[in-house]
């Protein structure tokens, strides 16, 4: 699949790099290319019936991981010939990996709170964030993130945390 070919408005694109540099296709989501490889029945945030654009470090990479979508029922599942480097080349967009994302909500249940992005955040399991302008300054600090799907993250929070957080300009970073 050629980047030209990509609706990125409306077909999911998976970065399977496990060298990522300092950006990605602007609206990919992460995920980690061993567990993508390994794992026998994959269950992403995203219809299986739909196209799927994959890129990786290199694009044998993206060949296996299209393997292994394609073989959980992804069967739309392509690769991105020539990557990131090709998309670039077509001059399409990229975003920075410390993209800033608007949290639209940021709830608390026992001791795991979870973050609502207004959009796909490109976040994965292991990422560190840094949340910043909530009123309540537990939840002002770095996390690691523990699960996602595509438009929320959750994390580890103390007992006692507020319930919610409030602020009017709450953000996540990627760091």
């Amino acid at each position: 699949m050629l980047p030209q070919e990509i609706d990125a408005a409306t077909t999911p694109i998976v970065d399977a790099r496990k060298h990522r540099g300092k950006d990605q296709i602007r609206g990919a989501v992460h995920y980690d290319p061993s567990a993508l490889l390994e794992t026998r029945e994959l269950s992403l945030p995203m219809a299986k019936e739909n196209s799927v654009a994959v890129y990786a470090d290199d694009d044998e990479s993206a060949r296996r991981i299209v393997d292994a979508l394609r073989a959980s029922g992804f069967e739309q599942a392509e690769a991105l010939d020539g990557g990131i480097e090709a998309w670039r080349d077509a001059g399409l967009p990229t975003e920075e990996l410390t993209q800033e994302q608007p949290i639209t909500a940021l709830t608390y249940n026992g001791t795991t709170a979870t973050a609502t992005t207004a959009s796909p955040h490109g976040y994965a399991v292991g990422d560190l964030v840094q949340i910043a302008g909530a009123d309540q300054g537990q939840y002002d600090s770095f996390f690691t993130i523990t699960a996602v799907t595509s438009t929320t993250f959750s994390f580890d929070v103390p007992a006692g945390t507020p319930a919610a957080a409030t602020g009017s300009a709450l953000r996540a970073y990627r760091v």
